[in-house]
């Protein structure tokens, strides 16, 4: 278990460098930072296949995970449930900057919430985000764009899995893409709003 740390970025692991960090168990909750209430990746790649990360807050950017430059590859684990989940003021979940996002498998990233800005499960810059599978639901967006998905410039792609029961107060319940490309072949039942 990681609970209860505190940090400018990451507030229970800050990691940099070409390797990887992994989550397949345990509970990271209640950590809070600046960026990345639980993990902040500078580089590198996290990958989480199982356990729970909830109750993290950032007062900026990525309530569970921020990456600056880094892959995100969640395949298994709850990223947020009914009664834990994560807060940020964009990417309640999640949010990358540049590099990648992927949801597959069983991975569940729900409950979430971007407070002030963006992204109620993901809000990315110039990262790519790709839905092959798992679920991405009851995410909320309270001032913002996105309720699920944010992209800024970054491609969006989902070939898989389900985008549902999202909420944002602008635009976009399901997925938000500013200017970036969307390729859509699952199940999205939120709106897609993309400009």
């Amino acid at each position: 278990t990681l609970s209860h740390n505190t940090a400018t970025n990451g507030g229970a692991v800050w990691y940099t460098g070409d390797g990887s960090v992994t989550v397949s168990g345990g509970n990271v909750s209640e950590n809070s930072a600046d960026n990345g209430g639980a993990i902040y990746m500078n580089t590198g790649t996290l990958t989480v296949s199982g356990g729970s990360m909830g109750k993290n807050t950032a007062s900026g950017n990525g309530g569970a995970v921020y990456a600056a430059s880094a892959t995100v590859e969640i395949s298994g684990g709850t990223i947020g449930d009914s009664e834990n989940g994560n807060t940020a003021a964009s990417g309640g979940a999640v949010y990358a900057n540049a590099g990648s996002v992927t949801v597959s498998g069983e991975g569940d990233i729900s409950y979430n919430t971007a407070s002030t800005g963006n992204g109620g499960a993901i809000c990315v810059n110039t990262a790519s985000v790709s839905i092959a599978g798992g679920s991405v639901t009851n995410n909320t967006s309270s001032a913002g764009n996105g309720g699920a998905v944010y992209a800024g410039s970054g491609a969006v792609s989902m070939s898989g899995g389900s985008v549902s029961n999202n909420t944002a107060n602008v635009s976009g319940g399901g997925i938000y893409a500013a200017s970036g490309a969307v390729t859509l072949s699952g199940s999205v039942s939120s709106a897609v709003y993309s400009t």
